[in-house]
């Protein structure tokens, strides 16, 4: 009888440690993220807001790699987006791009994150 309610409570205990992710061992939520030409950028709006901000310019690139959701991504990767989302230039300003999502087609507007500075 001891050994059968130890059992309940290990597998009770381990089905509450399930976490809810997304299938790639990463939990939480991440803040959809790209680097671009040595500049960080970070998710601004939607296709409206590709609008509002202008509209697309020229395209200057492609996303190469998607990195896990947790990590911080490198020159042309995203940890949203996947390989071979065009990068588009916004007109009139150095402070956003534009993604267009490699599957969806749906454009992001990502504004420039400020640098960072070492104390």
């Amino acid at each position: 009888m001891r050994k059968l309610v130890l059992v309940l409570a290990v597998c009770i205990l381990a089905a509450c440690n399930q976490s809810t992710t997304a299938g790639n061992g990463d939990e939480g939520s991440y803040a959809i993220l790209a680097r671009v030409k040595g500049e960080s950028y970070i998710f601004d709006g939607n296709d409206e807001a590709v609008q509002d901000h202008g509209g697309v310019d020229q395209r200057i690139g492609k996303i190469q790699r998607e990195t896990k959701p947790s990590k911080a991504p490198d020159e042309l990767e995203s940890n949203y987006f996947p390989a071979g989302s065009a990068i588009y230039s916004i007109k009139g300003t150095d402070q956003h791009i534009v993604i267009k999502h490699g599957e969806s087609g749906e454009q992001f507007l990502m504004k420039k994150e400020p640098s960072k500075k070492l104390k």
